[in-house]
């Protein structure tokens, strides 16, 4: 039986194979990682309603596919996570192991992608992590020689009581 597909979900399949034929190297080390563009479920996109197309991390040990972004070719939009999005995401899936992407070759995997969907007339934007997402992340992993968040928030809570203490001795 012959499948026909729409236009849209055409768009959508040709657009994929483009990008499994840009981004056939690997990224990371062990385990290596491919990026792969998924296709519509079926021959139609509902009108383009159904477009969108995750952008996935897929390790060639099979473990935990990471989706690192989305493209809907009937909006011409994209969109990429942060290294800390996907590292916090990780982070959570396997109970605290470290996401085997270090964020310079994340952050060179992003700009290809970037450049890939601009050259196909897409905007792409950068998703942004919730906050519990890179509370979760800095938590795990801090900067080495960075400050804790909670230190921080500490010593801004210490400073402003000592500026009201201050500030009410003044006034007296």
């Amino acid at each position: 039986m012959d499948v026909k597909y729409t236009q849209m979900a055409t768009k959508a399949i040709n657009l994929a194979d483009f990008f499994k034929a840009t981004f056939a190297k690997g990224w990371g080390g062990a385990p290596l990682y491919h990026l792969e563009l998924g296709t519509p479920d079926g021959p139609s996109t509902g009108g383009g309603k159904q477009a969108m197309q995750h952008i996935k991390l897929v390790p060639e040990d099979g473990s935990a596919t990471l989706v690192v972004g989305w493209a809907d070719p009937a909006a011409l939009a994209a969109e990429l996570r942060s290294h800390a999005h996907v590292a916090a995401q990780f982070s959570q899936r396997t109970r605290g192991r470290d996401y085997p992407l270090d964020a310079a070759q994340y952050r060179t995997m992003v700009q290809k992608l970037e450049s890939f969907f601009k050259m196909q007339g897409f905007k792409v934007a950068a998703a942004v992590p919730s906050p519990q997402e890179l509370l979760h992340d800095e938590a795990l992993h801090p900067a080495r020689g960075a400050t804790p968040t909670w230190v921080v928030l500490a010593a801004a809570v210490v400073g402003g009581l000592l500026l009201v203490a201050v500030a009410a001795l003044l006034l007296r």
